[in-house]
């Protein structure tokens, strides 16, 4: 083997984070955070990324990607029912939760919204974009 084709390949080897052991993903898990976080995504996008990057489940991956995918083309109401089938698997999976919360905010189901993002900071009690909205969702309904 080349050293030029060693070096990529070792590249690609820190690139991919299924190359590592199970101790060195959280390592790599923070500082993927710190750098999306120096970015001006949003809050779900970044999660979203870590979950594709870092989840094992790829049934949830993919229905998390197939909701993200709705939410991005403005049509909530498609992904609700996913967001569901996620929350089924795993109860306390606050990406879906509140992004569930945003879709049903958008469809104008405020209490639905609150209840949402009450289970997100019931499990997060630090989450600020869920007290957030969810202060949008009382400013809402009047």
């Amino acid at each position: 083997m080349k050293k030029s084709d060693k070096k990529a390949k070792e590249h690609i080897a820190i690139d991919d984070p299924t190359q590592f052991p199970h101790g060195d993903m959280e390592e790599l898990a923070k500082k993927a955070i710190k750098k999306f976080k120096s970015l001006s995504w949003e809050r779900f996008d970044i999660k979203v990324v870590l979950l594709i990057f870092f989840s094992g489940n790829q049934k949830t991956e993919d229905l998390l990607y197939q909701a993200m995918s709705y939410m991005e083309k403005r049509q909530p109401k498609a992904a609700i029912p996913l967001f569901k089938k996620i929350i089924k698997q795993d109860p306390k999976n606050t990406i879906a939760l509140y992004n569930q919360g945003l879709a049903l905010n958008q469809l104008k189901k405020y209490q639905d919204a609150i209840t949402c993002f009450d289970q997100v900071t019931e499990i997060d009690p630090n989450d600020v974009a869920a007290v957030n909205n969810k202060g949008i969702s009382l400013a809402e309904m009047g």
